[in-house]
């Protein structure tokens, strides 16, 4: 009977020796290089902005910090090269 209990707890006892064994190793200060360039041209092109869409006396940081024109709103939005694929929400924000 006890070697039946032995055969049973044996591969925990392994299997906790290993998660020690790894955790010891491991370093969650450690910097990885980077890998270099991808091969894709760009890392993202969900926000990529249009910025013909400025009138010559704008700046985009007016948009970026949404800034209005008189009433006329500016925001971010208004800048996106392709809208309809661009990851965006949508949020109301209460009144003061």
């Amino acid at each position: 009977m006890r070697t039946r209990a032995a055969i049973l707890i044996a591969p925990l006892v392994v299997a906790g020796a290993l998660l020690a064994s790894s955790a010891a190793k491991a370093d969650s200060e450690s910097i990885a290089p980077p890998v270099g360039p991808g091969q894709y041209a760009v890392g993202c092109s969900n926000f990529s902005q249009d910025f013909s869409r400025l009138a010559p006396s704008e700046s985009a940081q007016d948009y970026w910090e949404g800034n209005p024109d008189g009433n006329r709103p500016r925001y971010a939005i208004n800048l996106l090269s392709d809208l309809d694929h661009s990851f965006y929400l949508s949020v109301a924000i209460p009144p003061e």
